[in-house]
């Protein structure tokens, strides 16, 4: 299990791809060849640029063609599913009005799963659900993962879960806390091994390693 942490969801991405990569490839897996589970942690931290999460869902401009090729399309895949999950769903509003109703519940959570997704021939959500706890002043929370691909979908879940965390925590007037991402897989596709060799090549070349 891979723990680590980072001041930035951009450096806590390029942390976690860097040592998904340097784990031992996987036998007979014919879709994977890097897996393993991870706690990624962000503590007083600053957003990357260009992402926000405001009245109107899930918004970002960061470039995210420095690290994946078709950066541009798969965020937009990732604006829509969540703007429709948490806001147009009226989950969010739901949570927000009960959580005001009881601060310092245990229950702080939004659940986006249900049994129609354990249908096998269904696509399966990666993001299950997310949980906010007050202690004190401070809003923490927790974003749950079923499944992550650390090249492609990690950093653009981080801003979304991060984006989210700042948005409820100003909504309910409280300080920033800890953001936690729990992933059960965090992965590698043997279909994009070429193009993460390049990424790996790129970001220690980068920085030195």
């Amino acid at each position: 299990m891979l723990i680590l942490k980072a001041k930035t969801p951009e450096d806590l991405y390029k942390k976690s791809f860097l040592a998904v990569y340097k784990l031992p490839d996987l036998d007979g897996d014919p879709k994977n060849y890097k897996d393993t589970s991870a706690l990624l942690t962000l503590e007083n931290y600053s957003q990357d640029k260009g992402v926000v999460w405001d009245d109107s869902g899930f918004n970002s401009t960061f470039d995210y063609t420095k690290y994946i090729l078709d950066g541009d399309k798969q965020i937009q895949l990732e604006v829509d599913h969540y703007n429709e999950e948490f806001m147009k769903s009226g989950k969010l509003e739901s949570f927000l009005k009960y959580f005001r109703s009881d601060e310092t519940t245990k229950k702080g959570l939004i659940n986006l799963w249900d049994n129609d997704h354990l249908d096998p021939f269904r696509p399966f959500p990666c993001l299950t659900y997310v949980w906010f706890r007050k202690m004190g002043s401070t809003l923490h929370m927790n974003c749950h993962m079923r499944a992550n691909d650390a090249y492609k979908i990690l950093i653009m879940d981080l801003h979304v879960g991060t984006s989210l965390h700042q948005y409820v925590s100003k909504k309910l007037d409280l300080k920033l806390g800890i953001y936690h991402h729990f992933v059960d897989t965090l992965h590698f596709y043997h279909r994009n091994k070429t193009e993460i060799n390049s990424l790996y090549k790129k970001l220690t070349a980068s920085e030195g390693q």
